[in-house]
């Protein structure tokens, strides 16, 4: 399957699953088994926001 049609069926995916607000666990969960892997750390906040934080390969400095 070409990216394209990978990003089609998931956009297909994100706007058929529910997530009214109070409600959104189904689109959260959706939100957190996509990211598995692509991130180096995935949780949900306090609000229940999905936070992901991928880290640089190297520790890059900008140089002054």
């Amino acid at each position: 399957m070409a990216l394209h049609e990978v990003n089609v069926a998931l956009l297909g995916q994100l706007c058929e699953t529910p997530g009214a607000p109070g409600f959104e666990k189904p689109i959260r969960d959706l939100i957190l088994s996509e990211l598995k892997g692509l991130a180096d750390e995935v949780y949900v906040d306090n609000l229940g926001s999905v936070v992901a934080v991928k880290r640089a390969a190297q520790n890059l400095r900008v140089k002054k």
